[in-house]
């Protein structure tokens, strides 16, 4: 039987020639596992080919890349895929930008079965780390095509019968001046007629026309490795099937919701604890993967700015596990709750769960800060109707909001005035940029502090570079005309929110009631940012009048406050004006701050 094969695949149709050829010379070639064609798209004789590659590590808005199916007739262990390819700007070596490596990927249909489910995740997805092979074919139109190839790491078990979606992305940097991406993969035959891509500016498309590709298979002895759950309904079970002998085989046991994965057995007799299970291939093997009940446990923060938490995930029934918050500047953490039940105090907090419960660290403000999260103050500040300058106090500290340049301004918004904004710690209102040119914002205080944190999210509007900008706060002592006692700045990051967000803390070692915000310099021209929960430290409680001396004048400052019990007689911010808040004053004057 004859075997049509292509990209440099032997056709071999008389095996026995061979072998006499290599009696009579003396030559033997090493021990080489032979391939054959389990599918085909050819490349097309007249040319063509469709852009599939990216400039990483963040991508161009003129990036695309492609999508083309295959369907077997029957279960087939895919151990290798070849494919030709295009540079569609280079028809001179000096101006081609060479790939650096490709990234080869199968995905599974999606419900309609006519595109690949591009909202979920490839079955297998591979980094090739190199060109695989680039090997010139042929030049159509003035374009060279190439020749690649691909050994997977371990077979991928392609059932009969099943619609499969290849992916060939090249990565590709910047040479001469053309600007990449420009690598294509090569017209096909064969196919369907049609390929599904991710076109420019993001956007996904059927497209007509079949991408050459050929996936192979192995020729040598193969053995069944059988696989399944226990229970049955508890996970699903991926990679068994036919492998050839040596090959690698990798099975992979997903748990289902309420279970987790406990090990492989084999003859009842565990061979691994990794649900991610790989081995080479000598024999054929039953395996199972055995599940226990599981428990889902969740970890938050209350208030959202008060602090980070971990330790939380899915845990098999029985597992110990250990929850932790750190407080952020100006914080302290005081215990866990479940659905609003104290159950610890401690941090870290150890246990062993008998459900699936959100666990939330409670954070309080420390005695010597106050958080200004745009929602609360005297006056509260009120979404579209408060806008830069204004000012709102809170436990006898308040913050006057205004521009540096008298130009610039920033309006109260929420999610509720503004619908496309999702961001995780911008609860409720927070502060938005008045237009799309820079807006600087400065906040000054009524006493002198030693720290503040804020949270932010820069507002990324050039997409063709995702790279988060990093944002700057300066501290000053009563002018802007003089150096910043201290300066800090920080990126956000990406999350699922609409913009990356992050948090600032600055710390000085001298007293600052000024601070200034901006996007600090980056090459990719976003000025603008939101701003959310400024958490301001006093400097000194004893000083109560603030001029930098702990005297009489203080004292004699408080006891008018504390006479009315006016707020900002309300030293522990436990919003109370009594005892409690004169005998720390008290305390602090004493002390001498």
């Amino acid at each position: 039987m004859r075997r049509e094969m292509f990209f440099g695949v032997v056709m071999h149709s008389r095996p026995w020639l061979f072998a006499l050829l290599a009696m009579i010379f003396g030559v033997f070639a090493p021990t080489r596992v032979s391939a054959a064609v389990a599918y085909q798209q050819s490349p097309d004789p007249t040319g063509g080919q469709y852009k599939s590659s990216w400039y990483p590590p963040d991508g161009l808005d003129g990036d695309e890349y492609v999508w083309d199916n295959f369907t077997l007739a029957s279960t087939t262990a895919i151990t290798e895929i070849r494919w030709r390819g295009a540079y569609a700007y280079g028809l001179a070596d000096n101006i081609e930008a060479p790939v650096i490596e490709f990234k080869v990927s199968i995905w599974p249909s999606n419900s309609s079965g006519f595109e690949p489910n591009v909202a979920g995740q490839p079955l297998v997805k591979y980094w090739t780390g190199n060109r695989c092979g680039e090997t010139y074919a042929t030049t159509i139109g003035g374009i060279k095509h190439y020749d690649y190839s691909f050994t997977l790491p371990s077979p991928f078990q392609a059932t009969g019968g099943v619609k499969y979606w290849v992916q060939i992305e090249a990565s590709q940097g910047i040479n001469g001046w053309n600007w990449p991406p420009d690598w294509s993969i090569s017209k096909g035959t064969g196919g369907n007629g049609a390929h599904f891509r991710k076109v420019t500016g993001g956007n996904y498309a059927n497209i007509s026309g079949d991408c050459a590709f050929t996936l192979l298979n192995s020729d040598a002895q193969t053995f069944h490795i059988a696989a399944s759950a226990s229970p049955a309904n508890a996970g699903v079970i991926q990679g068994a099937g036919d492998y050839p002998v040596n090959a690698t085989a990798t099975l992979t046991a997903t748990a289902n919701s309420g279970w987790g994965f406990l090990n492989w057995t084999e003859n009842s007799q565990q061979v691994s604890t990794n649900w991610r299970y790989s081995f080479t291939v000598t024999r054929d093997r039953t395996l199972v993967a055995n599940f226990v009940p599981a428990f889902t446990i969740t970890t938050d923060s209350y208030p959202l700015y008060g602090g980070t938490t971990t330790g939380g995930g899915v845990f098999n029934q029985g597992s110990s596990i250990t929850v932790s918050a750190t407080p952020r500047l100006g914080f302290d953490f005081v215990g866990w709750t479940v659905y609003g039940n104290t159950v610890s105090t401690s941090n870290p907090y150890t246990f062993t769960p008998t459900a699936s419960v959100p666990i939330v660290a409670q954070f309080v403000n420390t005695t010597r800060s106050v958080t200004f999260d745009t929602d609360s103050g005297n006056p509260p500040p009120m979404a579209t109707m408060t806008s830069t300058p204004f000012s709102t106090t809170k436990n006898g500290l308040t913050a006057s909001y205004h521009s540096p340049d008298g130009m610039s301004f920033f309006s109260v918004q929420s999610d509720a005035t503004i619908l496309w904004i999702n961001q995780h710690h911008m609860e409720n209102q927070y502060l938005f940029p008045g237009s799309v040119y820079r807006n600087d914002l400065q906040i000054d205080f009524s006493r002198s502090l030693t720290s503040v944190s804020l949270d932010f999210a820069t507002i990324e509007m050039e997409s063709w570079a995702d790279v988060e900008s990093p944002l700057q706060v300066s501290a000053y002592l009563d002018s802007t005309d003089t150096p910043p006692v201290a300066v800090a700045q920080a990126r956000g990051v990406y999350g699922g929110t609409t913009y990356p967000e992050g948090f600032v803390e600055l710390n000085s070692a001298s007293p600052f009631n000024i601070i200034t915000i901006t996007v600090a310099a980056n090459p990719f021209g976003t000025n603008n940012f939101l701003l959310d929960n400024v958490t301001a430290i006093y400097s000194c409680l004893g000083d109560f009048n603030n001029d930098g001396f702990v005297n009489a004048l203080d004292y004699d400052e408080f006891a008018g406050f504390f006479e009315v019990a006016d707020p900002a007689a309300d030293i522990n911010n436990d919003g109370f004006v009594n005892a409690l808040d004169y005998d720390e004053f008290a305390s602090a004057f004493e002390a001498g701050c």
